[in-house]
């Protein structure tokens, strides 16, 4: 038998301050910026972003940390951020929303 890596990426988490590593920034087909980061236990959070909306508070302290503009620059950064929940209104559905975002060493 053949053995499928699993991907274990997560799309929410629960409130609250985490850290992580910047493994992954790229802009996908749809045109949204992809921010993949690795968490201490082993796992990925996953979450998108429209490109303008990255450009801004709170990503916007990202590129001024490598004083740089260019999405790749971000990558391997080691970041402390926070997490707020808010529930679609049209179809329930939770989203995990960055609200703060800053690197650390």
């Amino acid at each position: 038998m053949s053995k499928i890596k699993v991907n274990k990426d997560l799309t929410n988490l629960s409130n609250g301050s985490y850290t992580g590593k910047i493994v992954k920034a790229v802009i996908c087909k749809s045109g949204k910026v992809m921010l993949k980061i690795a968490l201490p236990d082993g796992t990925f959070f996953v979450s998108f972003y429209d490109e303008v909306t990255f450009g801004h508070y709170p990503f916007n302290y990202l590129f001024m940390a490598v004083d740089s503009d260019e999405l790749d620059d971000i990558v391997g950064l080691n970041i402390k951020f926070d997490i707020l929940n808010n529930k679609s209104n049209k179809t329930g559905m939770m989203f995990s929303n960055i609200r703060k975002i800053k690197v650390v060493n």
